[in-house]
């Protein structure tokens, strides 16, 4: 997101291998010591689209408040850690042999669910790129290096994210 929107800013690593997560120090920017976290000005954000949703209020990454869109820019946001992230977990600890949590619903029909904004147009909004298309582009990305299986107009729109110079930097092959 924030290459998307061109910003600076310093990228600092934190090494799950080391444990670094659970710092003291890190934990004072998430209690959970999760990842990932955006400090700025006073300012300390968690969650990855809340990050998302406020580094894009006020630029072509979102549509306009109190407009018909902006629902829908909600919904598909939300989508990703509500729908999607659950669904590709249920897929890959099925491809494990392992429990799956009740009550996700199977990844072809998240994927289907998906698949009808891309029929229509390149984006998941009408508009052109939004930070839905950052957040789920980003767990596609994840879900697919994990070997996630998907639909070829999925697999298409994840090639024109990657084709954008912010996913590439991004996501560096």
């Amino acid at each position: 997101m924030l290459e998307e929107l061109g910003l600076d800013h310093e990228l600092v690593l934190v090494s799950l291998e080391r444990g670094e997560q659970r710092s003291e120090a890190h934990r004072r920017r998430h209690p959970l010591g999760q990842l990932p976290v955006l400090e700025k000005d006073e300012q300390t954000v968690f969650e990855s689209v809340a990050i998302c949703l406020d580094l894009a209020d006020g630029t072509a990454l979102a549509p306009e408040p109190a407009t018909p869109l902006r629902a829908t820019y909600y919904q598909w946001c939300l989508y990703a850690p509500g729908s999607l992230e659950p669904a590709m977990l249920r897929a890959y600890l099925e491809s494990k042999g392992a429990p799956v949590p009740p009550g996700v619903p199977p990844l072809d029909a998240v994927l289907d669910t998906f698949e009808r904004p891309l029929s229509r147009h390149d984006h998941l909004l009408p508009t052109g790129l939004s930070t839905a298309d950052v957040v789920n582009g980003c767990t596609l990305i994840h879900g697919l290096q994990m070997g996630i299986e998907v639909s070829p107009p999925i697999r298409a729109y994840v090639r024109r994210l990657l084709a954008r110079p912010a996913f590439a930097k991004a996501f560096p092959v």
